[in-house]
């Protein structure tokens, strides 16, 4: 995206529209009537503007952070590096979470594959989730996709009192996720020199994932339901593929993983939602446990 030339406020007025953000949170007064009387609820409908839909329901406590807000401590933040440039963006859930990308300049090399490397600001509007900064990445083989967001105190803000103030740290947060996505391009590289043998640690990792692997009794297997054998097979096609395409080595099984989670594995039927499901969901806790498990298996530090 060209952003050049631009006013910071033009340049969030375009991040805005581009990405479907362009739309604001409104906290309303709960009322409803009763055998005639109107009764005050003591909690606030949170109200797509765009949608007309009303997200969740909260206290009065919470402080909503406006998309335009975020966006605009985001672009601040980025124009401090010339190695970063707005990538891509979206809401999810019919914007009851919104994420932005910044593309980070320089692919890491990991073996003979490039990863594209980002960082991710993740928020919800319906207070289901800290503001969050993080990192993804991208393997351009296989357009595996993987994000990781940092469980440190500083990389989350909770949607209380002190959130605008602490809204304000995003600029620094994001320096934060270019030392982040350096470390992990360091980790993805110490993964790749550690060799497996075969499938045997492929068949461990597959039963930490789904629960079983093609080594149990085959009776045991025969009694399971079809749907649970075909999602373990499709696990092993993946993980085999990426084998045989990265090595057989750490990184491959981890990319396996990511690969079964980017292309083939279940995600929500709505508009983002294969996004949603790696970035926040199911699929992004079945990359984080691979992830911990293979770190765990070849002893490096995550």
């Amino acid at each position: 995206m060209t952003l050049e030339n631009l006013t910071v406020k033009e340049k969030v007025k375009v991040v805005l529209k581009e990405f479907g953000l362009d739309f604001k949170i409104k906290k309303i007064k709960r009322k409803f009537k009763y055998e005639g009387e109107t009764i005050i609820s003591p909690y606030f409908d949170l109200l797509n503007t765009k949608t007309l839909s009303v997200i969740n329901s909260v206290k009065d406590s919470y402080c909503i952070s406006q998309n335009k807000d975020v966006v605009k401590l985001v672009l601040e933040g980025a124009s401090k590096y010339e190695d970063l440039s707005v990538h891509a963006g979206g809401s999810i859930n019919e914007g009851r979470k919104v994420y932005l990308q910044l593309r980070i300049k320089g692919d890491a090399k990991i073996g003979k594959d490039t990863v594209q490397r980002f960082i991710t600001i993740l928020d919800s509007n319906d207070g289901s989730t800290a503001l969050s900064v993080g990192i993804g990445d991208r393997t351009l083989s296989c357009k595996n996709q993987f994000f990781y967001f940092y469980s440190k105190g500083q990389s989350k803000f909770r949607h209380s009192v002190s959130l605008k103030d602490r809204m304000k740290e995003i600029p620094e947060l994001i320096r934060l996720g270019l030392e982040q996505s350096m470390r992990m391009t360091e980790i993805y590289k110490e993964l790749e020199a550690i060799k497996v043998i075969g499938l045997l640690d492929a068949n461990e990792l597959i039963n930490h994932l789904v629960g079983i692997d093609r080594t149990m009794d085959k009776k045991v297997l025969a009694e399971l339901p079809t749907r649970q054998i075909n999602v373990m097979n499709t696990l092993y096609d993946n993980i085999t593929n990426e084998l045989n395409d990265k090595g057989y080595n750490l990184w491959g099984l981890l990319s396996g993983v990511t690969r079964w989670t980017t292309h083939d594995k279940q995600a929500p039927k709505r508009h983002n939602g294969r996004v949603e499901s790696q970035m926040c969901g199911t699929n992004y806790e079945t990359n984080l446990k691979a992830l911990k498990w293979v770190c765990n298996k070849g002893g490096v530090e995550l």
